[in-house]
């Protein structure tokens, strides 16, 4: 039977991002991979869960930016990973380089999942800190005071915040928390669309004829094995031979 898949769609709305090409590099499935920790929510290894990452999504570039289309078994979890790589994914020239360094990508070491703590924790600190003052996220605060903004300047500038904006700039890109290890930091995309959770699978589409193919075989099927066990009822299997009568012994014995 042909498995049941579930579309997943996000789209970056961006004009850097209309010329990806159909298919995401492996790079860029294993950091999806590696951020949902999908090889443990399946129980796969993660070369397992970094190929059905990349067989299931397909980039579809526009003149307003590009869409991400995920096939996957589980509606959930499809919406998630095109969410995941809508925001993460990087403009096409840089995700070709990135590629071709060949960065290694493994799942998250003890030493790794500590540091991640720690970013969430000055995260959460910077968010809140920017949310007080006005602004979406830190990341916007930061944005607007690189463009001269005194509030934005006035803010980013403050003791606490810049102490704690240069410990995230610095531990972010040695695990990639927004992008691959070792590149350098880059805030999320923010220009991004997400469609709702599908609950209507968008796969097999199957035309009317086939079903009743399948209706025909699954009918042929259930005469084939009724004739097969009446064909193995005892009430029509053949008599068995009656039993041999036992000789006296003596000279009639078999000497065999």
């Amino acid at each position: 039977m042909i498995p049941i898949k579930y579309l997943g769609r996000a789209k970056v709305e961006a004009i850097e991002h209309r010329s990806h090409a159909k298919t995401i590099t492996p790079l860029r499935a294993a950091f999806t991979v590696r951020e949902l920790d999908l090889e443990k929510r399946r129980g796969i290894s993660f070369q397992e869960a970094c190929g059905i990452v990349a067989k299931a999504v397909k980039l579809r570039s526009g003149d307003d930016g590009v869409t991400i289309d995920v096939l996957h078994d589980d509606p959930k979890e499809a919406q998630i990973i095109a969410t995941s790589i809508a925001v993460g994914l990087d403009s096409p020239q840089r995700e070709k380089e990135m590629a071709a360094k060949g960065i290694a990508m493994a799942p998250y070491s003890d030493a790794e999942l500590q540091d991640i703590y720690s970013l969430q924790t000055l995260e959460n600190m910077l968010q809140e800190e920017a949310v007080r003052a006005g602004y979406v996220d830190f990341l916007a605060a930061i944005d607007q005071a690189s463009r001269g903004d005194e509030r934005a300047t006035a803010l980013v500038s403050g003791e606490d915040f810049s102490r704690r904006w240069t410990m995230f700039r610095d531990l972010a890109p040695k695990i990639g928390y927004y992008n691959p290890p070792g590149e350098p930091l880059r805030a999320p995309n923010r220009h991004i669309w997400v469609a709702d959770i599908a609950l209507t699978p968008a796969s097999p589409k199957t035309q009317l004829w086939m079903r009743g193919a399948q209706l025909l075989g699954l009918a042929l099927a259930g005469l084939l094995i009724f004739v097969q066990d009446r064909r193995n009822s005892p009430y029509l299997r053949p008599a068995p031979p009656a039993p041999r009568p036992k000789l006296p012994e003596g000279e009639y014995d078999d000497p065999w």
